[in-house]
């Protein structure tokens, strides 16, 4: 980073929204995004961006507001740097990101029903890494199927399943009666 100086913003934009950031700066880079979005600065137009993507203009060129666009129906957080110079990250050779567990506590799954985990990111979080589903019941399987509802695994009675997944998941029950169940997902965050 320049010693000439630099802005960190950390910003949640609701669903198509925008947040303005003021600052003075040649470069910007998007450290952190929950999704895509539009970045301009006030001498460019609106381009889209993803994680770890930004702009180091040539000396002498300055901007002093950068806006972020926000084109999805959903809000999404970003954490931006706006400065002179070239913003380098290595913390991802230092050490594993973060994560956040969230569990859903227990919940009993009536014959016939099933529920659905999006993977969608919320707040803070980035990403997804993985869902556990446990089967706290004596009796009956759970079946695990992906977002077309195609079943690719089940969950015995008194065990659980560890799935590294994103997408979004659904889980079912066939088994005659209800069946208690906890799931917890492991997600990226900011």
């Amino acid at each position: 980073m320049s010693s000439r100086g630099y802005q960190l913003y950390k910003q949640t934009i609701p669903a198509n929204g925008i947040e303005s950031f003021n600052g003075l700066g040649n470069a910007f880079y998007l450290i952190r995004s929950t999704d895509t979005v539009d970045i301009k600065t006030d001498k460019t137009t609106f381009s889209e961006y993803v994680e770890k993507q930004g702009i180091t203009a040539e000396e002498g060129f300055t901007f002093k507001r950068i806006e972020v666009r926000n084109p999805n129906a959903y809000p999404v957080t970003v954490l931006l740097w706006m400065g002179f110079g070239k913003f380098e990250d290595g913390r991802g050779f230092l050490f594993d990101a973060q994560t956040e567990v969230v569990g859903s506590g227990e919940t009993s799954l009536a014959n016939g029903a099933s529920i659905t985990f999006a993977g969608t990111p919320s707040g803070d979080r980035v990403q997804r890494r993985d869902i556990t589903i446990a089967n706290n019941s004596p009796a009956g399987y759970l079946q695990i199927a992906d977002k077309d509802g195609n079943e690719f695994g089940s969950v015995p009675p008194a065990s659980s399943y560890l799935l590294t997944s994103n997408d979004e998941i659904e889980i079912s029950n066939s088994s005659g009666g209800s069946i208690d169940y906890r799931v917890g997902e492991t997600w990226y965050v900011i």
